[in-house]
């Protein structure tokens, strides 16, 4: 079982989870959460808008299909 760290809500866990799956290093990355939106900043300032879906239970990110 994977083990995510530093989660506050059930949404901000699902994201993380759902980004430590991609295989992204968080070490170069911030996450700011505003309710069920996380915003996923890099180190050049470049960030990507993730949501988590109560209802479905899954994360949309703009990472791909």
């Amino acid at each position: 079982m994977m083990t995510v760290k530093g989660a506050k809500s059930v949404a901000e866990l699902a994201i993380r989870r759902h980004l430590a799956e991609l295989g992204i290093p968080m070490k170069h990355f911030t996450l700011s959460m505003d309710g069920r939106v996380g915003v996923l900043t890099d180190e050049n300032g470049d960030s990507i808008t993730l949501e988590y879906d109560s209802v479905r239970k899954v994360v949309y990110d703009g990472l791909g299909e």
